[in-house]
C-alpha cells in the first residue's frame, strides 16, 4: 500500500500580534509542507530514486515560548529539532511590568515634624508642619531576569491636620522661622495629624537613559499626637 503526497499542518500556541507595550510576542510555532511516502513493498527497479522516498524539509515559525513545548510534539513531527543549541529569547520588559514593580516597592513614609514640639500647640496659633524627607530614592529590582533601577522622587505632600482639614502641596514645608505650611486649630482638643507623600517614578536598564514610569505611588505616614490648648494670660508685673 502506498501513501504519497501527505501534507501535514500542525499549529501549537496562538498566533497573535499584541501591541508593543504589552511585551508579548508570538509564542507558537507552525509546521507545514511535510511530504512523505510509505511503501509496503519495494518499488520497481526502474523507478527513479526521487519516487522511492521524497521528504521536504519542514518549514517552521518559532516563537520564543515554543521551544519549551517542542519535546511534547517530537513524536508527531518526525525527527525535527526546532531549537538546536539555542535558548529562548528573554521576554521583553514592559512598562506594565515596571509599573507593577514600582507600585510594590517598600517605599518609606515621610516623617512629619510639628512646631511647637512635644505634642502641644495653642488654639488660633500658626502651628508649623514640615518634613525633611525630600530626596530621591534608588531601588534595584529584577524584572523578567533583567536588572532595573527605579528612582522614586517625592512629588507632592498631603497634610491631614486631624480636624477635618487637609492640604496638598509640592512644598515639604520648612522649620521655623520660614513657616511654609501652617494650620490654626480653632478649638481645644486632641488631634492626630498625619502626612502622606506621593512619589513619581523613573527607571533605566543598565546605563540606558532614564524613562518616566506612568502613575504615582502614595505612602501614608502614621498619625502624630497633638493637643491644642488655650493660653491663659497672667499678670506678672509692671
Amino acid at each position: 500500500m502506498i501513501a504519497a503526497g501527505l501534507i501535514v499542518t500542525l499549529a501549537l500556541g496562538a498566533a497573535h500580534a499584541d501591541p508593543p507595550d504589552t511585551g508579548t510576542d508570538d509564542t507558537g510555532f507552525w509546521l507545514h509542507q511535510v511530504q512523505g511516502a510509505h511503501h509496503d513493498a519495494p518499488p520497481p527497479a526502474a523507478a527513479p530514486q526521487a519516487d522511492q522516498h521524497t521528504q521536504l524539509q519542514p518549514a517552521a515559525i518559532v516563537g520564543h515560548a515554543a521551544c519549551a513545548g517542542a519535546d511534547q510534539a517530537a513524536g508527531l513531527l518526525f525527527d525535527v529539532t526546532f531549537c538546536p543549541g539555542a535558548d529562548p529569547e528573554p521576554l521583553p520588559l514592559t512598562l506594565g511590568a515596571i509599573r507593577t514593580a514600582f507600585a510594590r516597592l517598600p517605599l518609606p513614609a515621610a516623617r512629619l515634624a510639628i512646631q511647637p514640639p512635644d505634642g502641644l500647640t495653642l488654639v488660633n496659633f500658626a502651628t508649623n508642619f514640615f518634613t525633611t524627607d525630600t530626596h530621591p530614592l534608588l531601588r534595584r529590582v529584577t524584572i523578567l531576569g533583567r536588572q532595573v533601577t527605579i528612582r522614586a522622587t517625592p512629588s507632592t505632600y498631603t497634610w491631614a491636620y486631624g480636624d477635618g482639614e487637609r492640604r496638598t502641596t509640592t512644598s515639604p514645608g520648612a522649620a521655623y522661622p520660614r513657616l511654609g505650611i501652617t494650620h490654626r486649630y480653632v478649638r481645644t482638643g486632641r488631634y492626630a495629624p498625619r502626612l502622606s507623600v506621593t512619589y513619581r517614578g523613573d527607571f533605566r536598564v543598565g546605563a540606558q537613559p532614564w524613562r518616566a514610569i506612568p502613575g504615582t505611588v502614595t505612602i501614608d505616614g502614621p498619625p502624630q499626637r497633638l493637643r491644642a490648648v488655650e493660653a491663659t494670660p497672667h499678670l506678672v508685673g509692671y
